[in-house]
């Protein structure tokens, strides 16, 4: 008795090309990025201010220590956050959730927080992190 034989599995050429393109496409992009920000080779987000341009006021401040942690540690990946321009703009994003570290975006993705951020990164200090807790439990709805 003979079965007819049927490939059990085919991948038509302009379906391997294509899948091969995707995979190279993924692989050299990361996350948008033209370098190792884990290497800390070139300062990400330096364009957008130093802590010498903070404000006085503890608000502002808290703020900006805040914004100063997350574009060293997180513009390379999330360059769109750098645009945001004072905490309404982070709070009008979804990032942040005024005095709920819970639910704010911003924050419980961090690796410090059981999550995986930064990609590939570290923790951030545990002076960090209580910089950042601190300004979300400090924004006023």
């Amino acid at each position: 008795m003979r079965f007819p034989s049927k490939p059990s599995f085919r991948i038509h050429p302009s379906n391997l090309l294509l899948f091969i393109t995707l995979l190279a496409a993924f692989s050299i992009n990361g996350c948008g990025q033209d370098y190792n920000s884990n290497s800390g080779d070139k300062p990400v987000g330096a364009e957008s201010f130093t802590a010498a341009e903070c404000g006085s006021s503890d608000a502002e401040s808290g703020f900006c220590a805040a914004r100063l942690i997350y574009q060293r540690d997180c513009f390379s990946c999330h360059p769109g956050w750098a645009d945001l321009e004072g905490e309404a703009a982070w709070v009008s994003a979804g990032l942040v959730v005024p005095g709920d570290i819970d639910n704010s975006k911003a924050i419980n993705r961090l690796i410090n927080y059981g999550s995986d951020m930064p990609l590939y990164g570290s923790a951030l200090s545990e002076s960090d992190y209580k910089t950042l807790k601190d300004w979300i439990n400090s924004i006023e709805n």
